[in-house]
């Protein structure tokens, strides 16, 4: 039975973003190739001054804010995310630029390959469940328990190919990410 494992959060070692503006975390990825491409992504970075996103030609992302407020100009469309925004997706090989909003923020990025990986991002909260997918990732933004086992303020849980949904208790929300190949 895979009862899935737990990704603390103090073992994320800070990685330069490819544009050289900032720094982010990788929680987990699969599909990594010697040139730095990959199937799926799922990150936390530390937006401490505006700058330009990454280009990433053939990825699709997901942003979701775990703390502060960004402003987001894609293409010239403006979209101000906060941490009761909705998961914000857009593509990844497009031109973005992000502006912190009165401070620093702490982003959670998911990134997929286009054509071969989607993603589904929720936040949750309470008791509940999530449907089995290829891979899920949850992560908690407090303490919380994930199919029965203890996680911690900014740990993750990743389970491959669950059998059964996913089951999760918190006060505080859970980011959930199924992960689904096409």
């Amino acid at each position: 039975m895979n009862e899935g494992e737990i990704l603390p959060a103090a073992s994320r070692i800070p990685q330069a973003w490819r544009n050289g503006g900032g720094v982010t975390r990788e929680v987990a990825a699969s599909g990594v190739g010697p040139d730095g491409s990959f199937d799926w992504r799922v990150s936390m970075a530390e937006v401490q001054s505006a700058g330009p996103f990454s280009i990433f030609p053939g990825i699709d992302r997901t942003l979701c804010v775990l703390s502060g407020g960004l402003s987001l100009d894609i293409e010239g469309q403006t979209k101000r995310l906060q941490v009761w925004s909705a998961p914000f997706a857009f593509p990844g090989d497009v031109n973005a630029f992000g502006a912190p909003l009165g401070g620093a923020v702490l982003d959670l990025n998911i990134m997929t390959k286009r054509g071969g990986w989607t993603a589904e991002v929720s936040r949750l909260r309470g008791d509940g469940s999530v449907p089995a997918a290829d891979t899920i990732i949850m992560i908690a933004t407090g303490p919380a328990s994930i199919n029965g086992r203890d996680v911690a303020y900014f740990d993750a849980f990743m389970i491959n190919n669950p059998s059964s949904p996913v089951d999760f208790f918190s006060h505080k929300p859970i980011y959930a990410v199924r992960l689904l190949s096409v």
